[in-house]
């Protein structure tokens, strides 16, 4: 596997998931802080679930090196992000401290739990 295939892969995947995140946190108020907390619980699922399905079938959805790069470093890397949880607690932690903690231990929590559901739901569901 080549440097410029990997990159490539990994990028053009970023994009698309950088884009969605984008659509979706400009569509909603500013003041809010629940669609950066939704899309992280989304792609710790979403990322769960495509490992679970990859271990139940390894062939199915053309299970390239490629492939899985461009959608789980790239496009689900790119959709979630940690940088801006940090700073989403930050500033709710500067104001209020035990909110803040609360939030970021919400968000840590059920991104595991919604990583271990995913898991389970890939392994488990659908068709061989």
């Amino acid at each position: 596997m080549s440097a410029i295939r990997v990159s490539g892969a990994i990028f053009s995947g970023a994009f698309f998931g950088v884009l969605a995140r984008w659509l979706i946190v400009s569509l909603l108020p500013d003041d809010i802080l629940w669609p950066i907390f939704s899309i992280n619980i989304a792609g710790s699922f979403l990322l769960g679930w495509f490992n679970g399905r990859m271990n139940r079938s390894p062939r199915w959805w053309n299970s390239s090196a490629h492939a899985r790069l461009f959608f789980t470093t790239g496009m689900l890397g790119g959709f979630t992000t940690y940088s801006t949880f940090a700073l989403d607690v930050l500033g709710l932690a500067t104001d209020q401290l035990l909110w803040g903690i609360g939030f970021a231990a919400a968000q840590l929590i059920l991104g595991v739990g919604a990583a271990v559901a995913g898991l389970i739901v890939g392994e488990k569901g659908g068709r061989r």
